[in-house]
């Protein structure tokens, strides 16, 4: 299988466009949305990362359950964007490139065996020296027990695995995280699409992993 590798340069477009439809979306529904995490709501902490995540080409693989693909069509493809958007912005001098997400997906599309592979497996076939492994558990979109609120939830196991170790599954960090949002209280239909959930969820997500790599601030102190 031939894939391509692309560095920063020739990936930046990817970045634009993740950023104008974000953008896009701040558009419709509640305003501030996009912001919500980090205003009004309390100050700020600094965190150390968990990880220093470094390569030199990086394979995002996400996995999601059929009962997870069959509602969300297309969600894997949205997380590795919304991913790539967070490692480009912030671990751009750790990280020489990542390999297409597109390509990933046409690559689970058309090997149906690629499960029965080990991830090192999988990385070597990209050309890749390390995995960012994400194994989605739960992605919902409406508050528990209601048909008129929405509140999104994404539930994941996350793995950096070294390809060319030789001992082992090559592990190298792991991690799960969960997700909500809005944090604190569900949104009606009215108030916003559904489509803007699963773009903030997703994307909150995504700031969250990304997090484990690199020190950060993020909400959590007094509000001054």
């Amino acid at each position: 299988m031939r894939v391509s590798r692309s560095g920063w340069t020739a990936w930046a477009s990817l970045a634009v466009v993740v950023t104008v439809a974000a953008a896009g979306l701040s558009g419709c529904g509640v305003g501030h949305l996009f912001l919500w995490p980090f205003v009004e709501r309390e100050g700020l902490v600094h965190v150390k990362g968990e990880y220093d995540l470094r390569a030199d080409v990086l394979l995002i693989f996400p996995y999601l359950g059929s009962d997870i693909q069959l509602e969300h069509p297309g969600a894997g493809l949205e997380i590795s964007n919304y991913l790539f958007q967070e490692i480009y912005a912030n671990l751009k001098g750790r990280v020489g490139g990542v390999v297409n997400p597109q390509q990933v997906v046409r690559y689970q599309q058309t090997n149906l065996d690629w499960q029965n592979k080990s991830v090192r497996d999988i990385g070597r076939e990209f050309g890749a020296d390390k995995v960012l492994y994400i194994e989605v558990n739960r992605l919902t979109l409406m508050e528990e027990h209601s048909a008129n609120l929405y509140r999104g939830r994404l539930k994941a196991h996350m793995q950096v695995v070294d390809v060319a170790a030789t001992g082992g599954d090559g592990v190298l960090y792991e991690s799960s995280l969960s997700v909500v949002v809005p944090k604190d209280n569900p949104l009606g239909t009215t108030q916003i699409s559904g489509s803007r959930i699963m773009a903030e969820t997703l994307s909150q997500f995504a700031r969250e992993a990304t997090w484990k790599f690199y020190d950060h601030d993020e909400p959590g102190g007094p509000r001054e």
